[in-house]
């Protein structure tokens, strides 16, 4: 033991160096269900999310939705939104609740299936 004491003395710094990033890796570690749980208490239990179809998403999310529904709903989902050309974003067409919440059920599964 005393041998490998004497070995490490001229290595103190990176011995020193690897307990402080194991502290600091264990304490991370324990944080994150505490972070996981104010993520569901604060956003989703407080309506955090208010409804499951965005009001604006990019070009490439929009594809992406797009590609996993059928033709009737892909048309559907084409006359729903519009694109800003400039920036490229589509931007939810009527955002009134019951329409918006029509089209929440009728998506959720497809949009809850690309976000995963």
């Amino acid at each position: 033991m005393r041998h490998i004491f004497l070995n490490l003395k001229k290595y103190w710094f990176y011995v020193v160096l690897i307990l402080v990033l194991l502290v600091v890796q264990a304490y991370c570690d324990l944080s994150l269900p505490n972070y996981t749980s104010n993520i569901i208490d604060v956003g989703i239990s407080n309506s955090g999310v208010e409804h499951i179809v965005p009001e604006y998403m990019t070009e490439k999310s929009y594809n992406r939705i797009k590609m996993f529904l059928t033709k009737e709903e892909a048309e559907e989902w084409a006359e729903a939104f519009e694109i800003n050309e400039s920036d490229k974003v589509y931007k939810l067409k009527n955002t009134e609740d019951e329409k918006w919440e029509e089209m929440d059920g009728r998506f959720k599964n497809v949009i809850a299936m690309v976000y995963m």
